[in-house]
């Protein structure tokens, strides 16, 4: 298995892919040819090394491997002079890639999962704990998750509230109870590092604001960066954000970048 720390793609990606076809297949959609731009012109290279510090790992083989690969599985054809996407490669990027969530509600509470699975069946409780994290729930101690949103009816449609090997709870506070003195708002802001997240969409920003002209080589590096922030966003109810969230004003020019490309 491929250790994400040190993967080219990875890096390349800050994270976002895992393998150069998807990575290939991104740039693709902004009208690059990684192949060709990376070792015919400069222009790329130096973005990439400017923006993730990894120039040493933007190998001629691993561009051109990708590429052959993404022709071959009808990922990318040629079109003219460029490489373009088919249908089946939107498809893959539609899947892989996080979705900015507009609508976003909530019934104004906490909602605790607590299990007690038996210890022979601790297969069963990593799955448990799997799901919990990708569905945005925040571990609090062994055993004890909580979650903005009532999760109650995807665990029993999924079949992980457990009969034989042990036990699932599911309670709720309403968000004015608050907990150990500290208010919901407090609390969701500690739990899912808002504001560490807060500062990443700020900083991304000001890229929008430095510059009146971003060629697409620059848009393709803020697109990838916007992405990787989005998918460690829980997207949260806009009730629970904090006041000055930029997360919806740098989604409005990503946006405007989408309709321009």
């Amino acid at each position: 298995m491929k250790n994400n720390k040190t993967d080219p793609v990875s890096v390349i990606s800050a994270g976002l892919f895992v393998t150069g076809v998807d990575l290939i297949l991104f740039a693709a959609s902004f009208g690059l040819n990684l192949y060709a731009a990376g070792f015919s012109h400069k222009g790329i290279v130096k973005i990439l090394r400017n923006s993730f510090e990894l120039a040493a790992f933007f190998r001629e083989k691993l561009l051109n491997s990708g590429t052959a690969y993404a022709r071959k599985k009808d990922y990318l054809e040629n079109r003219r002079r460029d490489l373009v996407l088919t249908r089946a490669g939107r498809e893959r990027l539609k899947r892989l890639l996080p979705r900015y969530r507009k609508n976003r509600p909530w019934d104004g509470r906490l909602h605790l999962i607590t299990y007690d699975i038996k210890e022979t069946k601790k297969e069963k409780r990593q799955q448990l704990a799997r799901w919990l994290a990708a569905h945005r729930a925040v571990k609090l101690q062994k055993s004890v998750w909580i979650s903005v949103a009532d999760l109650s009816r995807e665990l029993r449609q999924e079949n992980l509230i457990y009969q034989d090997e042990g036990i699932v709870l599911i309670s709720s506070l309403k968000s004015s109870e608050g907990i150990g003195g500290k208010t919901v708002q407090e609390l969701v802001e500690q739990w899912y590092h808002l504001f560490e997240l807060n500062r990443r969409y700020d900083n991304l920003l000001l890229l929008f604001k430095e510059k009146k002209f971003l060629t697409k080589e620059e848009k393709f590096i803020i697109k990838m960066r916007y992405l990787k922030i989005l998918k460690d966003d829980p997207q949260l109810p806009r009730q629970l954000l904090p006041k000055n969230w930029q997360g919806d004003v740098v989604y409005n020019y990503i946006n405007q970048l989408s309709i321009e490309n």
